[in-house]
């Protein structure tokens, strides 16, 4: 028997060169319910990240760039999967985070941009993480981070937004009671607690310094997807 993964001979249950089974089990009642109990695993998956991000985000996402990679769900899988499931949810429901109202017929471009980024949050949140990834390397320049470890770290704390702004715009859908101005605040607040508490060192240098590059990186989306708009209403509309 060879391996059907690299092809190798092999002799016992499992390839001696890359690992692989000899046997893959049937997809069987067992195998459903052991993925559903590792989702809501409280000592890994998704529900302990969220547990983790909501009591210790510093500690978690620290641990998981310099020690432990297997128990929290994978940055950009988690942010993808939250940003997919706020932009879902938000049509269903019909809300949105900031109450920006424009005029689609309105023919000054801003208002239509402004209406975008709240219309498509979700995946304008991607963006975020990346523009925020760069400031933060450039703000905390001497912390040693790279880039893309300060990609993960902002992606677990976006994702975590996604979270709590999904949560509050079904509660307001079914309570008819105005609340989403709360998870706005939140959607401020908590980042730059996280990355806070992420940062090491004194608590009013690394907090306004969060504060600062949390700000650059939304300047950077809307003066980016102004220039986007700008273009496109110069070339592409008639």
């Amino acid at each position: 028997m060879h391996c059907h993964k690299c092809g190798r001979k092999i002799i016992n249950n499992y390839c001696s060169n890359c690992g692989f089974p000899t046997k893959i089990p049937r997809i069987d009642k067992e195998f459903f319910f052991f993925g559903l109990a590792e989702v809501l695993n409280l000592n890994r998956g998704i529900i302990y990240t969220i547990k983790e991000l909501t009591i210790r985000p510093g500690k978690a996402i620290r641990t998981y760039i310099k020690t432990d990679r297997t128990i929290l769900v994978k940055p950009i899988t988690f942010l993808f999967m939250c940003s997919l499931l706020y932009t879902v949810v938000s049509q269903y429901f019909t809300f949105d985070s900031s109450r920006i109202e424009a005029n689609v017929n309105d023919l000054d471009i801003g208002p239509k941009i402004l209406m975008w980024i709240e219309n498509n949050y979700g995946y304008v949140n991607l963006l975020m993480a990346i523009l925020a990834a760069f400031w933060l390397k450039v703000v905390f320049r001497n912390r040693g981070y790279n880039f893309f470890e300060c990609l993960v770290a902002f992606s677990y704390i976006s994702a975590y937004v996604m979270i709590i702004y999904t949560i509050f715009g079904i509660l307001e859908s079914i309570l008819h009671y105005n609340i989403m101005q709360v998870a706005g605040l939140i959607g401020i607040v908590y980042p730059i607690w996280a990355l806070g508490k992420f940062f090491e060192g004194n608590i009013f240098t690394r907090t306004l310094k969060s504060l600062f590059a949390y700000f650059l990186a939304f300047l950077s989306v809307v003066l980016l997807s102004i220039v986007v708009g700008l273009v496109y209403a110069k070339f592409f509309m008639v």
